[in-house]
């Protein structure tokens, strides 16, 4: 199935990763090649990322991005665009201070596929609750500790969920939306606080194995879907764990049956 736009939410650990696995396949991919390709953050790389992010130059990660693949792809990625700005509600595009914001409504439309690899709750709730009003459309989670993740599938098709949507799957997301909302709204945060960086300080740490784990099997889930070929909604991996007596890699299907 291939949609009419893919949106990537997110540019950082799994973000940042995850671009570079799409703009390879959609550049030799003929159906994909001219498609809308947004990617949107308003956060900035620094230098202290390099050890597990993926990035040419410092600066605004949507504009990094986007400019090393429109020169790698020699500007052939037609649709390829940076949007440096959050993501919120309608209702609260231009009212936190000190952020760039974008409407969800101006990114996320009818037929999108839409990668979340943002790490605040609120865009996350953002996307998922309007994704809920709209006909047809896919939202990828991915998310990331430091030995293991994550990665769920919510699709719409003809106004019915054939998978359950992030929401309802991690309900507690909402409540964590909330208050960071709250935050943003107070005019108390600046644009990095409630970045991995801040989360990272809290001992929240994601590590370069953890993001290029879950960047790989959110282009894995790519690909199922492209393929229609989604059996499951919800996985989970981790560099390492007991599986059965015996220590190594694993992933695993924590939902076996479409809804």
């Amino acid at each position: 199935m291939i949609p009419d736009s893919i949106v990537l939410i997110g540019a950082g650990g799994n973000g940042s990763w995850l671009a570079l696995f799409l703009t390879q396949y959609m550049f030799h991919e003929r159906g994909l090649i001219k498609r809308r390709f947004l990617v949107v953050d308003h956060d900035r790389f620094e230098d202290k990322n390099r050890a597990r992010q993926f990035f040419a130059r410092p600066g605004n990660k949507a504009n990094s991005l986007v400019g090393t693949y429109t020169m790698r792809f020699e500007g052939r990625l037609q649709g390829l665009e940076a949007i440096p700005k959050m993501v919120v509600s309608r209702t609260d595009h231009n009212r936190i201070h000190g952020v760039e914001t974008v409407p969800v409504s101006d990114v996320v439309k009818e037929s999108s596929l839409i990668f979340l690899c943002v790490d605040a709750y609120y865009p996350r709730s953002v996307v998922s609750e309007y994704a809920q009003s709209l006909r047809n459309v896919c939202v990828v989670n991915g998310g990331t500790n430091k030995l293991d993740w994550d990665v769920s599938i919510h699709i719409r098709r003809g106004g019915k969920d054939i998978t359950p949507s992030l929401l309802t799957l991690h309900p507690e997301i909402s409540e964590l939306a909330k208050a960071e909302r709250g935050v943003l709204l107070n005019g108390t945060i600046n644009r990095n606080e409630a970045s991995c960086s801040a989360a990272t300080d809290e001992g929240a740490e994601q590590t370069l194995a953890s993001n290029i784990s879950t960047a790989t099997l959110m282009f894995q889930v790519f690909i199922a879907y492209l393929a229609d070929k989604i059996t499951a909604y919800s996985f989970e991996g981790a560099v390492y764990a007991n599986q059965n007596g015996l220590w190594g890699p694993s992933l695993r299907s924590i939902s076996d049956a479409l809804v």
